[in-house]
């Protein structure tokens, strides 16, 4: 290993706690700042990584607490940053809150939360332009389809995060279509009905979602006046003459 890959090494390991500043210094050799000037950089880059998981996870550390920063830094010693974008230190967080006994004590619908946060998010930075197909029905490019146990979605629009005392979403199994409207650039999501998902994954396959309904049974009508309200909402797109 040459002595630039061993520095980068060194100091990745470093700065995101996997190694001491003896270390460091027996690989490296002595800083001129002195070791206790130079590790104060990891204590920089630790608070500018809760400082980005805090503005990911608004609504998680509402619920957390005082617990919040303990889960952060056990999620960041089980997951060291790796990527060039801060933000995506926290794409792996609502997935390792589902195992995390102490966060799950605290609210067993933490997980499901998290994702919400996340994806709202990723969402509504999804830099894939949302350019519908040159004639015909297309989806929404940036839509993502999620799986909840907890009604969270509800539960945060009736503003129930902010509320005192306050019990959590209710249990409840759903699918949730999440989407970056084109034309306000607002993240929106709705609820996806068998109807919704079976035109969403008609589309997804490459079918007609009229032709595919009318065949699992809907009359033209119905299925029609679904396909206008999810173009209505911004889900669908329909350039059709």
């Amino acid at each position: 290993m040459n002595h630039l890959d061993l520095f980068f090494q060194t100091m990745r390991a470093f700065l995101v706690g996997q190694i001491p500043i003896d270390t460091v210094e027996s690989q490296l050799g002595p800083s001129s700042s002195g070791s206790r000037r130079f590790a104060f950089y990891r204590t920089l880059v630790r608070n500018d990584h809760h400082g980005f998981m805090e503005k990911l996870y608004g609504f998680t550390q509402d619920v957390l607490q005082d617990h919040f920063s303990g889960c952060v830094s056990r999620y960041l010693t089980a997951h060291p940053p790796d990527h060039w974008e801060p933000n995506q230190t926290g794409a792996r967080f609502p997935e390792w809150l589902r195992h995390d006994s102490e966060a799950i004590l605290i609210a067993p619908w933490i997980g499901d939360l998290a994702q919400y946060e996340w994806f709202e998010f990723v969402v509504y930075t999804d830099p894939t332009p949302d350019n519908p197909v040159e004639s015909g029905l297309s989806l929404n490019s940036t839509m993502r389809a999620l799986k909840f146990e907890f009604d969270v979605p509800g539960w945060i629009t009736s503003g129930r995060p902010l509320a005192e005392p306050n019990p959590g979403p209710a249990r409840r199994d759903l699918i949730l279509l999440m989407y970056r409207d084109s034309r306000t650039l607002q993240c929106k999501f709705l609820e996806a009905t068998p109807w919704t998902q079976l035109i969403v994954t008609s589309l997804e396959n490459g079918d007609d979602p009229l032709r595919v309904a009318t065949a699992a049974g809907a009359d033209a009508e119905t299925a029609t006046q679904a396909i206008l309200e999810l173009t209505r909402v911004g889900l669908l797109h329909n350039t059709s003459s």
